[in-house]
């Protein structure tokens, strides 16, 4: 489990927003 502190999760994807679609 220690590992997991060297290794941490990649980011989470971006969220589609509202702005998104306005662009």
């Amino acid at each position: 489990m220690a590992d997991n502190i060297q290794n941490p999760p990649p980011p989470p994807p971006p969220r589609r927003t509202l702005g998104d679609y306005g662009q």
